[in-house]
């Protein structure tokens, strides 16, 4: 989203869906996963008084993930698609690698 240039503070909550398994029966299962949230991000540069905005949009990640079976990590990759619905309407593309912990 090209709105993001300059940005200084951007925080996303999502849940994830997680499909049945690719590959499983082992050690390590290949899923794939879809997921819904949205986000919020204040710009520095924009309409506020000290020259700052806040925008806020939705996320719909595409992701497939490596989840071991011994412990509570997983390892993915995924494509989100961004709809920044205000200030303005701006819609995007991007994409993540990471890691999630769980406990």
């Amino acid at each position: 989203l090209n709105r993001f240039d300059g940005r200084n503070f951007y925080l996303h909550v999502e849940g994830l869906y997680h499909l049945p398994d690719l590959l499983g029966g082992g050690s390590v299962g290949l899923r794939p996963y879809v997921g819904v949230g949205g986000f919020f991000t204040h710009f520095g540069k924009g309409k506020d008084k000290d020259g700052s905005a806040q925008g806020f949009g939705v996320r719909v990640p595409f992701g497939l993930s490596l989840q071991f079976t011994r412990a509570p990590i997983e390892i993915f990759g995924e494509l989100v698609l961004g709809l920044l619905v205000a200030p303005g309407v701006d819609l995007g593309v991007g994409g993540a690698i990471g890691f999630r912990y769980y406990f």
